[in-house]
C-alpha cells in the first residue's frame, strides 16, 4: 500500500512484452504483468490517454510505460545505473522516477530523471553540493517535484529538500514553514506548478501536509486531529489536495480553501489512505479492516466510497493513481506473495 509503505521509505530515504490480461468488463481489474523473468509488478500512475507508468521487479527493477493497449516500453537507468522506477506520467507520455547506481559511500546512488515516451532520457540535477535525488511528481509542462538528497548518515539515511524541476531539469528548492519541521518533500505538482508534500522533522517523528504554490510559498495544511502525522500525496487543477492522517488513519481531502475532510472507508473496514485525485473530483487511495486487509477504493466528489477488486486469486488490491475519465490503478498482492500491476477502467 504506497501510502503507509511511503512513510517507511519517507523516514529512511535510504528503493517478453506485457500484456493487459483477466476480464473484459468495465471496472473489472486487468493486469499489467512483469517482464519475463522477473516476479511482481506496480503500477503507480496513468494519463488521460491510459498510459500507466510503473515497475518490474525481479533481480533488479525496471522502470515501465504500458500504453492503454498494453504495449510496454522499458524505461532503463541512466548510464552506469542498474534500476529505475517510474512514479508519475504526464498527458504526453513523460514520466518522471528515479535511476539507481552502485556508486555512493552506501553502495547506492539515486538520481531523479525523466523519459519522454520513447525511452529517452533527461537528468533532474540535486540542488548545488548535494549529489542524490529523487522524482516523483510531473505536470502536462514537463515541470517535475521531488526532493534533493544530502549527504548520508552512517545508517545511509539522509536529510531532504522538495525540489521543483523547469524544462531544463535545473532545481529550486522549496522552504519549509516551519522552524522545527525542517525537511520538506515535494510528491505531486498541478499544471499550474503548485505543489503538494510535506515537511517533517529529520528524525520523520513529525510531519504535516503541505503546498506550495505557483511562486514557492509553502502554507501547513489544516490537521484533522491537531497531531503533527499528515501527507500530502495528490492535488488536482482545482487545488483540492489529498493525503492520510496516521493518527486516525484516515484518507484526507482538503478542499481549495484548506478545510480537511475524513474519507469514509468501504462497508465494515476500519481505515482509509486517500494517494491521487483527478480534476472531477474523483479520489483513489484504499479501504482496511481492522486485520489490515486492503482494497483499492475510489471515492466520488461526495466522498462515497466503490471498491475496486482485486485480481483473481489475490486477496488485496491498493489504489495509487487515477485519470479523469475516473480510471484507476494499482496493484493487487498477497501478503507474503506476488504483487502485479492493476488497471481499472
Amino acid at each position: 500500500m504506497r501510502a503507509t509503505k511511503l512513510v517507511v521509505m519517507l523516514l529512511l530515504v535510504g528503493l517478453t512484452t506485457p500484456a493487459f490480461g483477466g476480464p473484459k468488463d468495465k471496472g473489472a481489474p486487468r493486469a499489467l504483468s512483469p517482464l519475463s523473468g522477473d516476479d511482481d509488478s506496480y503500477a503507480t500512475d496513468i494519463n488521460n490517454r491510459g498510459d500507466v507508468t510503473g515497475r518490474s521487479v525481479g533481480e533488479f527493477i525496471t522502470a515501465m510505460l504500458w500504453d492503454k493497449k498494453g504495449n510496454a516500453t522499458m524505461l532503463m537507468a541512466l548510464p552506469g545505473g542498474h534500476s529505475s522506477t517510474g512514479e508519475a506520467i504526464n498527458s504526453r507520455g513523460e514520466v518522471v522516477g528515479i535511476s539507481r547506481s552502485d556508486e555512493g559511500p552506501c553502495g547506492f546512488k539515486d538520481s531523479a530523471v525523466v523519459w519522454n515516451r520513447h525511452g529517452a532520457t533527461r537528468t533532474l540535477m540535486p540542488l548545488p553540493g548535494e549529489e542524490e535525488a529523487r522524482g516523483y511528481g510531473i505536470n502536462k509542462k514537463g515541470v517535475t517535484t521531488g526532493i534533493s538528497i544530502g549527504e548520508r548518515r552512517v545508517d545511509c539515511t539522509a536529510p531532504f529538500t522538495a525540489v521543483i524541476w523547469d524544462r531544463h531539469g535545473n532545481p529550486t528548492p522549496l522552504t519549509s514553514p516551519s522552524a522545527v519541521l525542517d525537511e520538506t518533500f515535494g510528491y505531486d505538482i498541478n499544471n499550474k506548478g503548485v505543489v503538494a508534500g510535506f515537511n517533517n522533522t529529520f528524525d520523520g517523528s513529525a510531519f504535516n501536509a503541505t503546498v506550495w504554490d505557483r511562486q514557492g510559498v509553502p502554507t501547513n495544511l489544516p490537521t484533522l486531529t491537531g497531531g503533527s502525522l499528515e501527507l500530502a500525496t495528490g492535488l488536482n487543477k482545482k487545488g483540492e489536495v489529498v493525503g492520510t492522517d496516521f493518527i486516525s488513519f484516515s484518507g484526507l481531502v482538503w478542499d481549495k480553501r484548506g478545510n480537511p475532510t475524513a474519507l469514509a472507508p468501504f462497508g465494515t473496514d476500519s481505515y482509509s489512505t486517500a494517494v491521487d485525485i483527478n480534476d472531477r473530483g474523483k479520489i483513489v487511495g484504499s479501504s482496511l479492516s481492522a486485520a489490515f486487509d486492503e482494497t483499492a477504493v475510489i471515492w466520488d466528489k461526495r466522498g462515497v466510497p466503490t471498491a475496486l477488486p482485486p485480481l483473481d486469486g489475490y486477496d488485496n488490491s491498493s489504489g495509487l493513481g487515477i485519470n479523469d475519465r475516473g480510471h484507476a490503478v494499482g496493484t493487487s498482492y498477497n501478503f507474503g506473495g506476488a504483487t502485479t500491476a492493476v488497471v481499472w477502467r
